[in-house]
């Protein structure tokens, strides 16, 4: 378990699961050997990262104004939608492996979130919002 305070990223479930699929995650899990088809590497690449369906992108939902000290500018508030569920249809994954997947395949919504002292077996995550 992360500390509290420790930066996170939220992923969306669909596009890790095309990513584990192309990088031969279950079978390298289990012990067995990958083995690609000459056209592996450009059917099963996962593209951009895409995390729309996941948050509200209305207009009415807040971005960061950039005039509070400390605060990116460039920060939007990123409301989940509600039925929206960890471990169904989103992961929450480190900033370091946040980093790596962002440079390597971009992404469409980034969704920064910081870990919190909780208890129990599921993470639990605070927003970070900026207000104007």
């Amino acid at each position: 378990m992360q500390d509290s305070g420790t930066a996170c990223y939220i992923i969306s479930r669909d596009w890790l699961d095309s990513y584990k699929k192309y990088c031969f995650y279950s079978d390298l899990k289990h012990g067995q050997q990958a083995s690609p088809n000459q056209n592996h590497l450009e059917k099963y690449h996962p593209g951009q990262i895409l995390n729309e369906e996941l948050i509200h992108t209305e207009d009415k939902y807040l971005k960061g104004t950039g005039n509070l000290k400390g605060f990116e500018k460039s920060v939007y508030d990123t409301y989940l939608h509600k039925d929206k569920r960890e471990r169904l249809h989103f992961e929450i994954i480190s900033e370091e492996l946040w980093k790596f997947l962002k440079k390597k395949y971009d992404c469409d919504h980034e969704i920064k979130r910081y870990y919190v002292k909780g208890s129990g077996y599921y993470s639990m995550c605070q927003a970070e919002t900026r207000f104007k």
